[in-house]
């Protein structure tokens, strides 16, 4: 089976599934396969050989002359069957086509697993498949959630989530914010202006920072907001917006005699660029601090001094969860919370 093959399988299989759960123990018709067909836009035998796994394995019950309905004596539920109407709460993560995720992306997720729980929810890991932001409605309207919880979404979706929350889906945006909707974001334009004072006490004053683009931006703006009230100005030119032709970029300068003091990476974890450095200049772990954001700290291999993300994970998760809490109570919250980041000198 190709790879749009198994993702059209999986879109209908993750439908059905949905269907199964708001069947609460109930025997429901589900759709039948040309209907399911002509919904998603794939094709018949695609939607047979997820309607006949489905079957296989119990979940749906077929009636000749009738059609297909869902299986009252097997639910979809991983805990205790008296527990009915419990909410079923997205966790959707950037575009939703990720596979692999970074250290700092698993830490929010792991976060965010460890605390909607305790709403009590459910809580479905949302896959799109889709770029178009119709399409992007239409698939989160097919999963059938309670409840949304969208971390980083592109600046473009923020329509789909605005009509998400005109049609009554209680939605909260992580790791960004828009007008209207309920969002936990961390001070990331706080952390790089705490960064840069650290910075210019040092007297670093050749600092990298990559990738310059949004949202790591904020943190090139609070960096540069603390240098420009020392009355300094740092060189705009080595805020570089591409990560992966960053390395290369570096070792140009240090190559052309730039004394580089400071490296500014958030896509990196410390142990990948220490040893790139020194393979560039023995001597630089001397003159050069090290930033790093995500708080992912890891064995130092080289004797650099940095300086760590304290990002407060949990609180994150429980704030989440807090302010779905009081949505799916009736509050109206659409307030935008900013949570602080500490940095550590190491």
């Amino acid at each position: 089976m190709s790879d749009s093959s198994i993702s059209e399988y999986m879109k209908i299989r993750r439908y059905m599934m949905n269907v199964i759960y708001r069947a609460n123990g109930q025997s429901v018709q589900v759709p039948t396969i040309l209907e399911l067909s002509r919904k998603f836009g794939v094709s018949r035998p695609t939607v047979s050989k997820a309607m006949k796994a489905l079957t296989e394995e119990g979940y749906i019950i077929g009636k000749r002359g009738i059609g297909s309905f869902t299986n009252p004596n097997f639910r979809v539920e991983l805990s205790s069957p008296l527990e009915k109407n419990v909410p079923l709460v997205g966790v959707l993560q950037g575009d939703g086509m990720g596979v692999h995720y970074s250290s700092y992306s698993s830490r929010l997720l792991g976060a965010l697993l460890n605390h909607l729980p305790f709403l009590p929810c459910y809580v479905h890991l949302v896959s799109l498949s889709a770029s178009d932001p119709e399409h992007i409605y239409e698939e989160i309207r097919n999963e059938r959630l309670d409840g949304l919880v969208w971390h980083n979404p592109a600046r473009q979706n923020f329509e789909i989530c605005r009509r998400l929350r005109s049609e009554g889906m209680p939605l909260v945006l992580g790791g960004c914010s828009c007008e209207g909707i309920p969002s936990v974001d961390f001070d990331f334009e706080g952390a790089g202006y705490q960064c840069g004072k650290i910075l210019f006490r040092e007297g670093r004053r050749n600092v990298v920072f990559f990738p310059n683009v949004f949202p790591w931006s904020l943190e090139a703006k609070g960096l540069l907001r603390a240098y420009r009230e020392e009355g300094i100005q740092l060189n705009e030119n080595f805020f570089l917006k591409d990560c992966y032709t960053a390395h290369e970029k570096i070792r140009d300068m240090i190559s052309y005699g730039i004394p580089v003091d400071a490296v500014y990476g958030q896509m990196l974890t410390y142990n990948v660029i220490e040893d790139y450095l020194r393979e560039i200049d023995p001597e630089i772990c001397k003159r050069c601090t090290l930033v790093a954001s995500g708080g992912i700290v890891v064995p130092p291999t080289q004797p650099f001094h940095r300086l760590a993300y304290v990002v407060p994970f949990e609180e994150y998760g429980k704030q989440i969860t807090e302010v779905l809490k009081n949505l799916f109570a009736g509050k109206d919250d659409t307030k935008a919370r900013l949570l602080k980041i500490g940095i550590e000198s190491t």
